[in-house]
């Protein structure tokens, strides 16, 4: 299954997010007609709110997991990776994942340890995958545990 997402500014600027399951694309010809679809969408979705459009994806291939509960009690979504990077244009992004594994942080700080195992592989593939606005590879300047009251 792939998903067509819409997020959305409110009044005081903060994101909601509208998320759908939609058929996966066909091959060849039929997937320009699948894109201009899920465009009409997306398009009818934003039609019915009063928020501004803030950002549009269609992702196109989606593997659900088995959904069991971790079974550390430490994995809670509260605690998280803060990853920040920065593009080959000089604008700074960044992204949070959730559950952090705090047996990462380098000793005595907040920041993952990269230096080495589950760090440097993580660090190597957002470099090597996740691209920034201007379209080009980002380069990761700081992973940190942060807490966020959800």
């Amino acid at each position: 299954m792939a998903k067509a997402t819409l997020s959305v500014n409110d009044y005081s600027g903060e994101v909601s997010t509208a998320q759908v399951r939609v058929a996966s694309p066909a091959d060849g010809a039929a997937y320009d007609a699948w894109l201009t679809a899920k465009a009409g969408l997306l398009d009818a979705i934003l039609a019915v709110t009063i928020g501004t459009e803030r950002k549009r994806a269609l992702s196109v291939v989606e593997t659900d997991a088995d959904g069991t509960k971790p079974v550390n009690e430490f994995a809670q979504r509260e605690t998280k990776w803060l990853v920040k990077y920065v593009q080959d244009d000089g604008r700074a992004g960044s992204f949070e994942i959730p559950c952090a594994d705090l047996a990462l942080l380098d000793s005595g700080g907040e920041k993952m340890d990269v230096s080495a195992g589950d760090g440097l592989a993580l660090v190597t593939a957002i470099e090597g995958n996740v691209i920034g606005l201007d379209g080009q590879l980002v380069t990761v300047t700081d992973i940190f545990h942060v807490g966020r009251n959800i």
